[in-house]
């Protein structure tokens, strides 16, 4: 995947510390694979908050990080502001009393002093320097995550990762790709593109996002790039079960020699069938009469003894 502008992009990531990912409702696991995988990257030197209207479902559940998702953006700052205050605050002070907190603004000597109707109750909007949308092609999918909080993504730098061509008016800067296998494709050529942290974890749940959206690398549903993403997971040898396997050769058991009156076509316990002890797998093979025959043995000088 050529990323147009990128150090562009990677400035912008570079240079924000508070970064928010936001899911559609319901995503399903390529979606939710990608979003973790950003969690996990980004979440190594910065602040980075997951969130999605809805709650994991259990077939996710083996994706690392899924109990970071969160339903709401809070808790939010609560802030007391006391106005026309210029030249008549001496110290602000405050103190527990049971359950309750209080909150003590001193006066100067001689100033007039405070009234109830100076007051006033404001709480802060979360606070991003980053949106990264996963899945989205209209913020509206966002749900509450949105409804709630549209003044948040009006003047924020929202880059947004899709596999599709929709229009994406809300996005300073959009990833989406038409001819995309998956989220999770995206994701994992972003990451690398940009030099951003990879492990094991970032590479289990892409794989799985991977074989999910693809439905196990299906030829009909997997590009160049699919497999470009997918070999970047393998090489950290994701351990998730279901995902990456190393075939095991299995190890084959010691045969035991045969003895000699031992009667035909019976084995020993724990001697392995070879492929010549049967045949047409009914009929048994039959030694040759002389088999218990007593040999005789010749030494090289020729003598002999029976």
């Amino acid at each position: 995947m050529v990323i147009e502008d990128k150090n562009r992009i990677k400035q912008i990531v570079d240079q924000s510390k508070n970064i928010l990912v936001a899911l559609p409702s319901n995503p399903n696991t390529d979606l939710t694979a990608s979003a973790l995988a950003l969690y996990l990257s980004l979440g190594k030197n910065k602040s980075i908050t997951v969130a999605s209207p809805t709650l994991p479902v259990v077939e996710h559940s083996t994706l690392v990080g899924v109990d970071q998702i969160i339903q709401e953006l809070g808790p939010r700052k609560f802030i007391i502001t006391l106005s026309d205050v210029l030249g008549s605050v001496d110290k602000v002070t405050h103190y527990l009393e049971d359950d309750k907190l209080n909150v003590v603004v001193h006066p100067l000597p001689n100033s007039k002093g405070f009234s109830a109707d100076q007051v006033q109750f404001s709480q802060t909007e979360p606070d991003f320097d980053l949106i990264l949308t996963i899945g989205v092609s209209n913020l509206n999918q966002l749900e509450k995550l949105y409804t709630q909080e549209q003044s948040l993504y009006s003047n924020k730098t929202i880059i947004s990762i899709l596999a599709g061509n929709q229009d994406q008016d809300f996005a300073t800067v959009s990833l989406a790709n038409p001819n995309a296998g998956s989220n999770s494709e995206i994701t994992a050529l972003f990451l690398k593109e940009l030099g951003l942290p990879f492990d094991e974890d970032i590479a289990a749940n892409l794989y799985q996002g991977l074989e999910f959206a693809t439905s196990h690398f299906n030829i009909e549903r997997t590009t160049t790039e699919t497999f470009e993403a997918a070999a970047l997971c393998v090489k950290f040898k994701p351990r998730v079960s279901g995902q990456v396997r190393q075939r095991e050769v299995p190890r084959q058991s010691p045969q035991r020699p045969v003895n000699a009156d031992q009667s035909a076509g019976q084995k020993q316990p724990g001697v392995s069938q070879s492929i010549n002890e049967t045949q047409n797998n009914d009929e048994e093979i039959q030694p040759e009469p002389d088999w218990f025959e007593p040999k005789i043995f010749k030494s090289s000088g020729g003598s002999s003894q029976k």
